[in-house]
């Protein structure tokens, strides 16, 4: 399955940014594969995101190391099923 981890307003704070990557470095070591970047949902006017392969065991890995960096202590990562 291929999904991607969300770009949301926890990035609109100067002091969040969207480390692409760090979070692939996490997503890798935790075993995300085929990981890439594209723009969020597609669109060429929304900014880009990390998309990647993972089955659903993995999935939970790879959201458990990704919540464990400071950018997402508050709320926690968003991670989309991507069409």
């Amino acid at each position: 399955m291929r999904f991607y981890l969300h770009h949301s307003s926890i990035f609109d704070n100067p002091d969040n940014i969207y480390d692409i990557n760090l979070f692939k470095k996490v997503i890798k070591n935790n075993g995300g594969k085929n990981i890439r970047t594209s723009n969020n949902y597609g669109w060429s006017n929304q900014p880009k995101v990390i998309s990647f392969n993972a089955n659903i065991g993995t999935l939970k890995d790879i959201e458990n190391g990704l919540n464990k960096l400071p950018v997402f202590d508050t709320w926690g990562c968003i991670i989309f099923h991507k069409d």
